[in-house]
């Protein structure tokens, strides 16, 4: 516990308030780093901004990526204004003067990594029987897995070839990332794989990372549950906190259409933003196209059922946790 500056456990007097201040200490990192400036601004943004300025309006990879980056435009730019300034609801809700603050948007731009999530998996220093058994990861990594496989699948039906990618000026302009640093810092030579590699993360951000670095709904409408300011000698919030963190919450939580589409009106197939035959494609593409898709929703519905296989009572799992259940996912990033 760095306040009391000692180690706390179980019994001792201090140990309901180091849980609470661990909880809140988790919830601000989450909310300031991983899913503000991490999975808002450098992944969410570098999709949108770089496929509309670069990519023509029947070019492939705009289409796919249009279906994640859906109102992202509007929901970034509100952030910047809403979240972002000295003064604005983060800094309010946050304990940090705003110089502080700074440091922890520094810290999220600086410690972001281009990396798929096999890759991300490997780096994580626990015991293989433990990691390979945590919710985020057995399911997260079947649900990267199906995401990698569409995006292989789509990129080959139009891009047979290293060299036919390399061909294209609009996609060679696009693997610049002229307006987000974190991505033009790291990326490889523009190639096939590296282009699946950087679509099928950016997805996989988008909708399953986002769901989960952005869920705290459940902790925050508890008072002893989670918020980012924490006062001596208290283990729950106040209510001028507690109002202004779920104020911010409930207007944050502005549904998107679902990555798994339900079918009810304004929630349909997102199928049609794939198909380019107006723009001169050969339809045979878009046929290999819509055999690609109905593939890869039946397996993410596949990897739903088996989630809650998972999460039945008595499978294993100390809680449920539907999280990576890809039947939740919306499809882009919601403010």
């Amino acid at each position: 516990w760095k306040h009391g500056d000692k180690v706390v456990r179980p019994g001792d007097h201090d140990w309901e308030h180091a849980k609470w201040a661990w909880r809140c200490s988790i919830l601000t990192l989450l909310t300031a780093v991983n899913h503000l400036v991490q999975a808002h601004w450098i992944v969410a943004n570098s999709l949108n901004v770089h496929s509309r300025e670069n990519l023509g309006v029947h070019h492939p990879i705009r289409r796919l990526l249009q279906v994640v980056t859906y109102n992202t435009t509007t929901v970034n730019h509100a952030s910047s204004l809403t979240l972002y300034p000295n003064g604005a609801m983060l800094t309010r809700l946050s304990p940090f003067p705003y110089e502080e603050l700074q440091k922890a948007f520094v810290l999220g731009a600086e410690s972001w990594k281009f990396q798929s999530l096999p890759e991300e998996y490997a780096t994580v220093d626990l015991p293989e029987d433990i990691k390979s058994k945590l919710p985020f990861w057995q399911d997260g990594l079947e649900v990267y897995e199906a995401m990698r496989k569409f995006v292989e699948g789509y990129v080959d039906v139009y891009y047979p070839t290293d060299e036919s990618l390399r061909a294209c000026p609009e996609l060679t302009k696009y693997w610049q990332f002229e307006h987000v640093q974190q991505y033009a810092r790291q990326m490889p030579a523009i190639s096939k794989e590296a282009l699946v590699k950087q679509i099928a993360r950016g997805m996989f951000d988008v909708t399953a990372y986002h769901e989960y670095v952005g869920y705290v709904v459940t902790y925050t409408t508890d008072p002893a549950g989670a918020v980012p300011q924490v006062r001596p000698g208290r283990n729950m919030t106040d209510i001028q906190e507690m109002l202004g963190v779920n104020g911010l919450v409930a207007g944050t939580g502005i549904p998107m259409p679902m990555f798994v589409p339900s079918g009810t009106a304004g929630d349909e197939e997102w199928l049609p933003i794939l198909d380019i035959t107006a723009g001169g494609q050969d339809p045979s593409k878009f046929k290999k196209v819509t055999d690609l898709y109905h593939t890869f929703m039946a397996k993410l519905k596949h990897i739903s059922a088996e989630i809650a296989k998972r999460n039945a009572p008595g499978a294993g799992r100390e809680m449920p946790f539907r999280n990576m259940d890809p039947v939740t996912f919306e499809r882009s990033v919601s403010l």
